[in-house]
């Protein structure tokens, strides 16, 4: 016997394990992380369009004003004194490709603005969990996790006017 022809045994060893009750949870688990994820990659593509508009509004940006934004608030704030209008517009590339990503097919972030992004989505995602006082899990969420840690140190390609 193959390992290829003996994992496929296993597997259907295991398929055969599962009850409809279990298969019913697991079903309804993974509805409720797909929504979580969806939800967070929502609000995370929604928040910097209010930091653009609010920074857009001063004269000068300091350090408080980075602090006190949805988005820009979350990187580490060691460059907080170089984040501008610009950096949230990027911010906002960045979410709305990686929204994309969910539906498109999950590749690994190819830059740290992109990692960045999907670490705050997973943040988003256990907090959800917690508030809404969820057991699921997280083997599953855990790979995404995973994938998204991967990220080589690559300059984004977004370009905003």
């Amino acid at each position: 016997m193959t390992l290829e022809h003996k994992r496929y045994v296993e597997y259907l060893e295991w398929m055969e394990s599962i009850t409809p009750e279990l298969r019913e949870k697991s079903l309804f688990q993974a509805k409720l992380l797909a929504g979580a994820l969806w939800e967070a990659s929502a609000v995370l593509t929604d928040q910097p369009f209010e930091d653009i508009s609010e920074l857009r509004k001063l004269a000068q940006i300091t350090r408080q004003d980075i602090a006190g934004s949805f988005v820009l608030s979350g990187p580490p704030p060691k460059h907080a004194d170089k984040y501008d209008v610009r950096i949230a517009q990027q911010f906002l590339v960045i979410a709305t490709d990686m929204s994309g990503a969910l539906v498109r097919g999950w590749t690994h972030p190819s830059c740290v603005h992109k990692s960045w992004r999907s670490g705050a989505c997973w943040t988003r995602l256990k907090s959800f969990r917690t508030c809404m006082g969820l057991t699921w899990q997280m083997g599953g969420a855990a790979g995404l996790k995973n994938a998204c840690s991967k990220t080589r140190t690559a300059k984004c390609s977004t370009r905003t006017r």
